[in-house]
């Protein structure tokens, strides 16, 4: 939206890249700040792993000195993100670390308590399958860096440290790396690294993506039925459309290996936003089983027709570089597919690695006038402000908003019927079993936020972490209300309940 079709500046199309810190020196760390400041240039999100980086207090060889390990960098590349981000230019970054990474606890806790650090950049931790097997069997587990092991710890209680964090301030987020990895088509040829800012889309190092979304609301007919035919001939339009973009984008990337992984994984993202709306429309309640039996209809067509579009563009124009069989049938998701779809691809190739994605769409929504990716409506009316371009971000402008769709068909918010719920009166555990639903077919990840009352105990949000991992989800975020920082959300209507839920910690760096 901000680049295309525009002869006047060089901008990305992507909003998602990765760039790695390739090896344990100060020169690859400079190296990625360099390379991240000239992604934010042209326009793109970056996310980096910091597990490549030695423990605090390890020797420095040949200074003599001891080094200050991952979290003593982190500012620095919060800072590199805000200073790029200044003036009309965009910015947004995550930062990861492996929960074996010695330095972890050092890690979860850095942002807790003082808004002053890490203020421009998410963070998250990688989670292991061998670290939630020690947490559901409650054992112990070692915190190891190149093959040493620097302590070893209860996993239980190293969880409920995580979480507790989590719970305070939103932060850290939660990714299940191993389940992301089994189900990534690519890992064979382009290992995952890291995410992009909001984690919707795990890539390699260099690794890019171009994302695109469908509005469901657009689907449903007068009569609240769903237009399944119209959805599966746009799915194939939008397919081809990414997949073309990716041309057009060759040379608007900042680096070099952003161009060349493009060429050779070709990924894009295509995804889905205005569920909540689509409900509406159609008089389901979304904490429903009917809603589950919808979603999971809708993006089976969503998810076959664009595989189905791919193997198309394969023998029209070919396969992505890096494809092969034997490496790309052991994504656990290629598995899931139905026995005739992957028969050809093995036979036809794909033209894509990867190719479904749900990203907040936070942006797109609000011009689209619906929800965000599958959220449900997050209030029914509520005030909005935007900030004034001469006024350095202190003045706004003030909207009183009914959520379009509310408006259009009810009038205004009162006596609203049922079926019409909003994100703080849906139950947290079938949010869960929403996305769970949702990510059967999407084979990047899914971006979403779980909103929950002041009063949540830690212990439930434990429990949602634990189930969104039983689930297969590749991440969660939650969201309760009055976290530290001063945020609290005292009703449905409060000015900033929209903005502030969506952007002041998990999503504040999110451009989308």
């Amino acid at each position: 939206m901000h680049g295309a079709g525009r002869n006047d500046i060089t901008t990305t199309l992507n909003n998602c890249y990765v760039v790695g810190i390739k090896t344990d020196s100060i020169k690859s760390i400079y190296d990625c700040v360099i390379e991240e400041a000239m992604t934010y240039k042209f326009g793109g999100g970056c996310g980096h792993d910091l597990s490549t980086l030695r423990p605090a207090g390890d020797q420095i060889l040949g200074t003599g000195g001891n080094s200050c390990g991952p979290t003593g960098f982190m500012n620095l590349f919060s800072e590199n993100t805000n200073t790029i981000a200044q003036h009309g230019r965009r910015g947004a970054n995550m930062q990861t670390l492996r929960v074996d990474h010695p330095d972890i606890e050092k890690f979860i806790e850095i942002k807790t308590g003082d808004i002053d650090m890490i203020k421009y950049s998410n963070i998250s931790v990688l989670l292991t399958d061998n670290f939630m097997e020690a947490v559901e069997n409650d054992t112990d587990f070692n915190l190891e860096w190149n093959g040493k092991v620097y302590k070893t710890v209860n996993a239980k209680e190293l969880w409920m440290k995580i979480i507790n964090h989590a719970h305070a301030s939103a932060e850290p987020g939660l990714l299940f790396w191993d389940t992301m990895r089994k189900y990534h088509n690519a890992e064979y040829c382009s290992p995952l690294v890291s995410t992009n800012p909001c984690a919707e889309q795990p890539l390699p190092d260099g690794g890019c993506c171009n994302l695109g979304a469908l509005n469901l609301e657009r689907f449903v007919d007068k009569d609240g039925n769903f237009d399944f035919e119209d959805f599966k001939e746009c799915t194939t339009t939008a397919t081809r459309f990414l997949d073309n973009v990716i041309d057009y984008n060759l040379d608007r990337h900042a680096l070099e290996d952003q161009k060349q992984n493009a060429i050779n994984d070709r990924r894009v993202g295509l995804g889905i936003f205005g569920l909540g709306d689509m409900l509406v429309k159609m008089g389901i309640k979304y904490d429903s089983d009917e809603a589950l039996n919808t979603i999971a209809e809708v993006m089976k067509v969503h998810r076959d027709t664009a595989y189905e579009t791919s193997v198309e563009l394969s023998l029209e124009k070919g396969h992505f570089p890096y494809f092969k069989w034997s490496g790309y049938s052991k994504s656990n998701f290629i598995k899931d597919l139905p026995e005739d779809l992957q028969q050809r691809i093995k036979n036809d190739g794909i033209r894509n690695s990867t190719l479904t994605t749900v990203a907040p769409t936070g942006s797109g929504a609000i011009v689209a006038r619906v929800t965000s990716g599958i959220e449900p409506i997050f209030a029914t009316s509520y005030k909005r402000k935007v900030k004034k371009n001469d006024s350095y971000g202190k003045d706004f402008d003030e909207y009183e908003v009914c959520h379009p769709v509310i408006k259009e068909i009810f009038g205004d918010d009162k006596n609203l019927p049922e079926h019409v719920v909003t994100a703080h009166n849906v139950d947290p555990y079938f949010r869960v079993k929403m996305q769970g639903e949702t990510q059967k077919y999407i084979d990047s990840s899914i971006s979403s936020t779980v909103n929950l009352p002041e009063e949540t105990t830690v212990e439930t949000v434990a429990d949602i972490y634990m189930t969104a991992y039983k689930a297969n989800l590749k991440g969660i975020t939650v969201y309760r209300e009055g976290c530290r920082e001063g945020i609290l959300v005292t009703d449905n209507k409060s000015e900033e309940s929209s903005t502030k839920t969506r952007n002041r910690r998990r999503r504040k760096n999110c451009k989308k």
